[in-house]
C-alpha cells in the first residue's frame, strides 16, 4: 500500500520550493551566455519562427548542434514566442523546471519507500547542491531538466504499474520514457535502473518476467542511442581516438567517478570546463580498485538501498563518463544531475541505520543534515554568481582550468564583442598555443587580425584553418574576405564558392560567390551560368525580397545576356533599397540599372 501525502509532506514541498528560490533566485537576471546559448536561442531562427507547424516538424528531424532532442527545440520554441530576447524568461522556465523535479522526486521516493523524511533529504541536497547550478543556470542546458522532469514521471508510472497492473499505466510510463530521451538521451540506462528500483525499493521477486517487461524500454533506449550517433557524428562531435584514446579515456573515467564523489561532499573550485589531465598509474589503478571495493562493500553489507543507490550513481554516469567522448571536457558538473540522487539515497539512508535506536545520535544526525542542506543552498548562490555574464563566467573557469582551449577562445570572443581587441588576441593566441593544431584558435584569430587590419597575418591564421579543417563554411568565406585587399581574385572566388558549397543555405557566401562570379574583372574568373544558379538560390532563399541578393541576380542575368530579366531583378531591388531608406544602395542599383538598359554587363572594378 503506498503512502498517502499528507500535511507533512505538503509542508516539505513548500520548504523545498522555498530553498531552490532563495538558493538559484539571482540567476533570473543573468544574460545569456556566449557558449551554446547563441546557436541555441538567440541566432537560432528555426526557435525564432516556432511553434509553426513546419518548426515543430523540423525539430523532428534536425541533428543540429550535434543533438537530436525535438522536445527540447519544443521548449525553446514556447519560450521564444513568450519572452523573445528576454534571457530573464527562458532563465524563469529552467528554474521553473527545476523546482518541480525536487518536488517530483520527493514525491515519487516518498511513494515508493514510505520514508518520508529521508526522501526529503534527498529531494533538498538535489534541489540546492552547487555541482547543479550548471544545468539550472545554463539555457542551452534546459534538456537535462526536461529530460529529468519526463524521467523521474516515468519512474513514478512505472512503480505505480508495478503496485496496480494496467495496460494505460504501462504505457504511460513509456511514453514519458520516450518524451525524456526526446528531450536529451541521458536515461537510456533507465531499462537497467528500473532493475534495481525492482530489487529496492520495490522489493520485486526475482523472476525472468522482470526482464521481459522491460524490453519496450530497451528498445526505446536503443533507438535513442542510435539517433544520439547519428546526430554526433553529423555534427562532428566525437573526438578522435588519436587524440583521446581509450586507454586515456578509461583512465580519466575512474577518475572522474571519484572526482563526482569529492565534489558532492566538497563543492569547491566548480567551472564550466574542465580540461584533461595526466594521471598517474598509480592514481589510475587506486581509482579503478577503490570503485571495484565499494562495490564489492555495497554487496557484502547486504543493504538493498546501499546497491540501488550506488549502482544506480554508477549506471546513470556511463552515458557522459567519457568511453565515448562528445567534446573535449574531462568530466562536466551537468552530468551530475541525475547520477547524484544514487549517492544521496545512500547518504540518507546510511545516516538513518547510523541513527537507529540513537536518539542523541538522531538529534546530531539531523543538525548535521540540516547545517549540510543549508551550506549547500549558501554554496550555491554563490556559484549562481558567477553566471553573472560570460566574462566573469570564462574567467572563473580559467582559474580552475588555466590550459583550456574551449574557454580562452570563447572569452576572446567575448572580448571581440566588448572591443577590447588586446585582450581578445591575447586569449586566442594563448588558445592557438595550448593547441597549435586548433582549427577555431586559428579561425578566431584570424577574424580578429582581419578586422584590425593586420590582412598578411590574418591570412596566414585563416589559410592554417582551412588546411587543418578543410569541412569549414565560415573559415573559407572568411578566407575569401581577407584575401580581398591581395587581389588573387582567383583564390578570393574559389573560397566563397567553397563556402557556398559547404553550406549550401548560406545566403552571404551564397551572394559573394554569385557577384564575383558575374562581375570579376578578370575574365578568367567570370562564371556567369554558376553566378546564375548560385544567385537565384541566394535570392530565393530570402524570398526575393533582399536588395542585396537581388542585386547580384540581376549581375548575373545580365552576364548571361538576359538583359530584360536583369533590368526589371534590379528595379525590383532599387525599389526596396528605397522603401528601406538605404539611399545609397538605392543610388548603386541605378546606376546598374542604366548599364543594364544600355545592354552592358556590370563589371567590378
Amino acid at each position: 500500500m503506498e503512502p498517502a501525502l499528507g500535511r507533512h509532506d505538503l509542508l516539505i514541498a513548500l520548504a523545498l520550493v522555498a530553498i531552490v528560490v532563495v538558493a538559484f533566485a539571482p540567476v533570473t537576471d543573468d544574460p545569456f551566455i556566449r557558449l551554446d546559448d547563441y546557436g541555441y536561442v538567440v541566432d537560432n531562427t528555426h526557435i525564432h519562427d516556432g511553434p509553426t507547424p513546419q518548426a515543430l516538424a523540423w525539430a523532428w528531424t534536425a541533428f543540429e548542434k550535434a543533438n537530436w532532442h525535438p522536445l527540447t527545440w519544443w521548449s525553446h520554441m514556447i519560450d521564444y514566442r513568450l519572452y523573445g530576447a528576454d534571457a530573464g524568461g527562458h532563465h524563469r522556465t529552467n528554474l521553473f523546471l527545476h523546482i518541480l523535479n525536487a518536488l517530483v522526486l520527493f514525491a515519487v521516493l516518498r511513494k515508493i519507500t514510505a520514508a518520508r523524511w529521508r526522501s526529503a533529504l534527498v529531494a533538498a541536497l538535489f534541489a540546492v547542491h552547487p555541482l547543479h547550478v550548471e544545468t539550472v543556470a545554463w539555457i542551452s542546458e534546459r534538456k537535462d531538466v526536461l529530460s529529468t522532469l519526463f524521467g523521474l514521471l516515468a519512474i513514478g508510472a512505472y512503480a505505480g504499474w508495478t503496485r496496480k497492473a494496467g495496460l494505460w499505466r504501462y504505457a504511460t510510463a513509456l511514453v514519458l520514457f520516450a518524451a525524456s530521451l526526446a528531450s536529451k538521451p541521458m536515461l537510456v540506462t533507465l531499462p537497467l535502473l528500473l532493475l534495481l528500483i525492482d530489487y529496492w525499493p520495490l522489493q520485486r521477486s526475482l523472476a525472468p518476467r522482470l526482464i521481459v517487461e522491460k524490453v519496450p524500454f530497451l528498445m526505446l533506449s536503443a533507438l535513442s542511442s542510435v539517433l544520439t550517433v547519428a546526430a554526433q557524428r553529423a555534427g562532428g562531435a566525437f573526438s578522435d581516438m588519436t587524440v583521446l584514446p581509450l586507454s586515456m579515456r578509461a583512465a580519466n573515467a575512474a577518475i572522474s567517478y571519484w572526482r563526482y564523489i569529492a565534489r558532492m561532499f566538497w563543492p569547491k573550485d566548480l567551472s564550466i570546463f574542465y580540461t584533461y589531465q595526466s594521471w598517474t598509474p598509480g592514481q589510475i589503478a587506486a581509482a579503478t580498485i577503490g570503485l571495484i571495493a565499494v562495490t564489492w562493500l555495497v554487496f557484502a553489507v547486504k543493504r538493498r538501498w546501499a546497491v540501488t543507490g550506488w549502482l544506480a550513481y554508477l549506471g546513470m554516469l556511463v552515458p557522459v563518463i567519457g568511453l565515448v567522448q562528445v567534446g573535449r571536457q574531462s568530466m562536466a558538473d551537468r552530468y551530475t544531475y541525475l547520477p547524484l540522487i544514487g549517492l544521496f539515497i545512500l547518504l540518507a539512508w546510511g545516516l538513518e541505520e547510523l541513527c537507529a535506536g540513537r536518539r542523541r545520535v538522531k538529534f546530531a544526525v539531523v543538525a548535521l543534515a540540516m547545517i549540510a542542506v543549508a551550506a549547500s543552498a549558501v554554496g550555491t548562490r554563490k556559484q549562481v554568481g558567477y553566471w553573472k555574464d560570460s566574462v566573469t563566467l570564462f574567467e572563473h573557469g580559467l582559474q580552475v582550468s588555466p590550459e583550456s582551449l574551449t574557454l580562452h577562445n570563447n572569452l576572446g570572443i567575448e572580448r571581440s564583442v566588448m572591443r577590447q581587441w588586446d585582450r581578445a588576441e591575447h586569449h586566442f593566441v594563448r588558445a592557438r598555443e595550448i593547441e597549435p593544431n586548433s582549427p577555431e584558435a586559428y579561425f578566431n584569430l584570424g577574424r580578429l587580425l582581419v578586422g584590425l587590419g593586420r590582412t598578411s597575418e590574418a591570412i596566414e591564421n585563416l589559410e592554417r584553418a582551412v588546411e587543418i579543417h578543410p569541412e569549414r563554411a565560415a573559415s573559407h568565406f572568411h578566407l575569401a574576405i581577407a584575401l580581398r585587399s591581395t587581389g588573387r581574385s582567383k583564390d578570393i572566388v574559389r573560397h566563397f564558392r567553397e563556402a557556398a558549397r559547404l553550406d549550401s543555405t548560406w545566403v552571404a557566401a551564397l551572394n559573394q560567390a554569385a557577384w564575383l562570379l558575374a562581375t570579376s574583372a578578370d575574365a578568367s574568373v567570370r562564371d556567369p551560368a554558376e553566378a546564375l544558379r548560385l544567385a537565384e538560390r541566394a535570392s530565393r532563399l530570402t524570398g526575393y525580397g533582399d536588395a542585396n541578393t537581388l542585386d547580384s541576380l540581376s549581375a548575373a542575368l545580365a552576364a548571361s545576356g538576359q538583359f530584360e530579366q536583369a533590368i526589371e531583378t534590379v528595379t525590383r531591388a532599387e525599389r526596396i533599397a528605397t522603401a528601406q531608406g538605404n539611399s545609397r544602395k538605392a543610388d548603386t542599383l541605378r546606376r546598374r540599372l542604366e548599364s543594364y538598359r544600355n545592354g552592358l554587363p556590370w563589371i567590378t572594378p
